[in-house]
């Protein structure tokens, strides 16, 4: 039985290094195979720093949902992100949340340490059966 998996979310950059964003969306190795394809729009300018969003169906994502997570990282890394933010909606689980928040962002080591944060929501259904969530 196969299962629709949608992913969309963000990932902040600094404006400073947009031009670098750029270029590492057009030189990052996605994988044409379906797992981590190129689902990401151009950045757009804000204050302070950009956002570039993102935005995915996929099929059976749950079972390569590991290796999609690490692909992400590594393009975290590229892109030397700020935070970034994953919503995974997943047609029979609950709706599960990634945040990440990097370290020390305007540092200048190049290391890449960042604290995630996970949440699950669980939808819930009210009296007349509509979907809720808590």
């Amino acid at each position: 039985m196969s299962a629709q998996v949608i992913v969309y979310g963000y990932i902040e950059i600094l404006e400073s290094n947009l031009s670098r964003a750029k270029e590492v969306l057009q030189t990052f190795e996605f994988d044409s195979s379906k797992r981590f394809t190129n689902i990401f729009s151009e950045p757009n300018v804000g204050f302070e720093s950009s956002l570039l969003p993102f935005a995915g169906s996929f099929k059976n994502l749950d079972k390569n949902w590991d290796e999609w997570l690490d692909l992400f990282e590594k393009l975290m890394i590229a892109l030397r992100t700020v935070s970034a933010s994953i919503t995974v909606e997943h047609e029979f689980k609950p709706q599960t949340q990634y945040y990440y928040k990097m370290d020390d962002p305007f540092g200048n080591d190049n290391s890449a340490s960042w604290t995630r944060y996970i949440t699950t929501q669980a939808p819930s259904f009210d009296v007349d059966g509509i979907i809720t969530t808590t």
